[in-house]
């Protein structure tokens, strides 16, 4: 009996860790001057309470005192959507604060005025006056046009997105040099360009960019993003799986980071965490424009949640009717065979011509819908871009497609799919010699009976001729023929 008593009074009782013990700890860090640690702490009372002003304007502090002025601005800015009339005016005296920091000096100007002219007792009043006092010997000292440069780097910045969006990626790239040229600290420009790189299918060169900022800058949300969808849309699936790890435990604060991080998770397919982030900003009403809509739209309706995304899907209609025809909903009318197909178009470069066998079997205008709307930008092959633009193009399907689908009679399913991609790692090598593929029946016929020696469970030549109406000497004509092609086993 002793002996349990002993035993329950060793028990600790755990300490309730709520946002106030976070909170304060983080204060009591921040004045010990520990500031990285307090900024841990603080970002944990953030993840309980997201729309806290007085918490945003906290960590906005520390993020200031860490060197991190634009990100802080984005806090500043999303505390600024949510706050009270009283706090308002604050969030622009940190931010005017950082603006100076940076060198905008107009910016630093226009939000100090906005805060003395509201608040002209308010606790920042003196170090507000200060702040102008300053900063009008600072633009003294400058002349006029490097006013004028800052202004103009906010409306280059501005107008290098829009031809993004535009698809104009050459004028784009253009403008961006020139940005990065003036201002080779100014990260939004590389990743920027890092984007346009990538849409042009410089793909080296996009990484080149976006590594650069993470050189400088390790935590820039908008490089990890880059460089996840990067790696996903190359088929690089092992450092994508290894940058969803880090993306998936970030908890982002501002409306920018947010959105970066949902629209990101939406293009790759993990619509849960799409949908955190964007119905996050949904309830707010913080977003509406199209790119915002579709994917909430998309990460809805594929976990589930089919009257928002109609919603939102009728909003994106209002600004953009265009888009009518691209509902999920239409996309995945059949929706298990095409989730089956982005399966593999999601991988490496075999089972993405899988995905596109698979394909080959689907209605034609199903097909083309599928391809033009979500398999585009999957496809990391040039072949394979070839072959699916072909499959759009041509009534007949491409000559190595419909060897595949011959061949499907003779597979059994379970074997399927490694029967179609020896066929494709066979292929690889024929196409670049002079074998002819005109008798598509004795081509299947052979791959078929030559797939199955490879894993050593031989079909008599006469069984497999006969299912497929060929003369066993045809039948011996083209297995000579791919056996001259170096065969790789699977």
């Amino acid at each position: 009996m002793e002996k349990n008593t002993r035993s329950e009074a060793a028990k600790v009782i755990p300490l309730v860790q709520t946002s106030e013990y976070f909170f304060d700890r983080g204060i009591k860090a921040y004045k010990r001057g520990n500031v990285k640690k307090a900024k841990r702490y603080i970002e944990r009372v953030l993840q309980l309470e997201p729309e806290n002003t007085v918490v945003l304007c906290q960590l906005a502090v520390i993020l200031t005192d860490l060197g991190d002025y634009q990100q802080s601005n984005e806090l500043l800015q999303s505390a600024l959507q949510n706050a009270n009339q009283e706090s308002v005016y604050e969030c622009h005296y940190f931010m005017a604060n950082n603006y100076a920091y940076l060198g905008f000096f107009q910016e630093a100007k226009k939000h100090a005025l906005q805060y003395i002219n509201n608040e002209k007792n308010g606790r920042f009043s003196q170090a507000v006056e200060d702040l102008l006092e300053i900063l009008s010997i600072e633009m003294d000292d400058i002349d006029e046009e490097e006013n004028e440069n800052e202004d103009r780097l906010i409306m280059q910045q501005e107008k290098a997105k829009l031809l993004l969006e535009m698809a104009q990626f050459e004028e784009a790239k253009e403008l961006l040099h020139e940005i990065i040229e003036e201002h080779p600290e100014f990260w939004a420009a590389y990743n920027n360009l890092a984007l346009a790189h990538f849409y042009t299918d410089e793909y080296e060169q996009a990484m080149i960019y976006v590594r650069k900022v993470l050189e400088s800058n390790p935590g820039n949300l908008h490089a990890l993003c880059n460089e996840a969808v990067f790696y996903y849309k190359t088929g690089k699936q092992d450092l994508l799986e290894k940058q969803l790890t880090k993306l998936r435990v970030v908890y982002p604060i501002s409306f920018d980071h947010r959105y970066k991080l949902g629209v990101t998770f939406a293009v790759i397919g993990e619509y849960s965490g799409a949908y955190r982030w964007l119905y996050s900003l949904y309830k707010k009403g913080a977003a509406r424009d199209t790119t915002f809509l579709y994917w909430l739209s998309y990460s809805a309706y594929y976990i589930g949640h089919e009257n928002l995304a109609k919603q939102a899907w009728e909003k994106l209609l209002v600004s953009s009717p265009e888009k009518k025809g691209e509902e999920p909903w239409n996309i995945a009318a059949s929706r298990d065979g095409i989730q089956e197909v982005l399966h593999y178009i999601k991988q490496g470069e075999e089972e993405q011509f899988f995905g596109l066998y698979l394909l080959a079997q689907m209605e034609k205008e199903e097909r083309k819908t599928l391809l033009t709307k979500e398999t585009e930008h999957f496809l990391y092959s040039p072949f394979l871009k070839t072959l699916s633009q072909d499959m759009l193009k041509s009534e007949e399907l491409p000559r190595c497609l419909q060897i595949a689908l011959t061949m499907k009679k003779s597979l059994q399913s379970e074997e399927e799919e490694k029967g179609i991609v020896y066929w494709y790692t066979l292929y690889n090598k024929a196409r670049f010699t002079e074998i002819e593929m005109k008798n598509i029946s004795a081509f299947a016929a052979s791959v078929v009976y030559m797939f199955y020696q490879s894993l050593k469970r031989p079909v008599p030549q006469k069984k497999i001729a006969q299912e497929y109406g060929i003369s066993l000497t045809t039948m011996s004509k083209y297995i000579k023929k791919i056996r001259s092609v170096s065969i790789v086993s699977v």
